[in-house]
């Protein structure tokens, strides 16, 4: 069974407004039934969001919840951290994205930007039509090579990028995207780590990194 049009807008971290749709919203879209009786503004949704995000003991639980949240419903999300920035953007970038990037691999969730390898050298373009939005507003792109003073980190360094578009939301954009391009290695502390999204490879030269991008300057 095909999901429906209303399940579609539900799951679509851009259309969805969850209990503030409107009884008229709800109808027309059909999504009477698919969420509680109430509808609430969108303030009485950021009060029980940050009481859901208090209730994190640990800086990195407090970041997946707003990681989890920025998935569910963007609009919320980025309401919620502009009424909250003193206490939320420690969280969402500095200090805490540092420990988030080191274990970006085990609080994984959902997909986040884009990633690119040296193997997709030449493929960048045609990768770039794989993104669900026809245009973008900002563009962060980072190559992973020193994150915080961390070292490589591999596909753990989309952190960087991601948590720097959360800033830029004084920028009033709605369209965003992170790339990252990295390199397949880590720090050699890292090696012992369990569960890691990626493979082990000899470290890019600087001189392969700058040929890889050059040949994406045309997109």
């Amino acid at each position: 069974m095909q999901a429906s049009n209303s399940t579609v807008i539900l799951r679509n971290n851009k259309t969805n407004k969850a209990t503030a749709f409107s009884k008229e919203d709800q109808s027309k879209l059909k999504l009477r039934g698919l969420l509680p009786a109430s509808v609430e503004t969108i303030d009485q949704q950021m009060v029980r969001c940050l009481v859901q995000f208090r209730a994190c003991e640990r800086p990195l639980e407090k970041y997946i919840y707003l990681s989890a949240l920025k998935e569910r419903n963007e609009a919320l999300f980025y309401s919620l951290l502009l009424k909250n920035m003193e206490e939320m953007l420690p969280i969402v970038y500095t200090p805490t994205v540092g420990e988030a990037c080191t274990k970006w691999s085990s609080i994984w969730r959902d997909a986040q930007g884009m990633y690119f390898t040296k193997d997709d050298m030449g493929r960048v373009r045609d990768m770039l039509d794989n993104w669900p939005a026809e245009s973008v507003d900002i563009i962060v792109v980072s190559d992973g090579s020193r994150i915080l003073g961390l070292g490589d980190l591999g596909a753990g360094g989309m952190g960087i990028p991601v948590g720097k578009l959360s800033l830029y939301v004084g920028a009033s954009v709605s369209i965003l995207l992170a790339l990252y391009l990295y390199s397949l290695t880590l720090e050699p502390t890292m090696k012992n780590y369990l569960m890691i999204l990626f493979t082990w490879e000899p470290v890019i030269n600087a001189l392969t990194m700058r040929h890889f991008i050059s040949l994406q300057m045309n997109f």
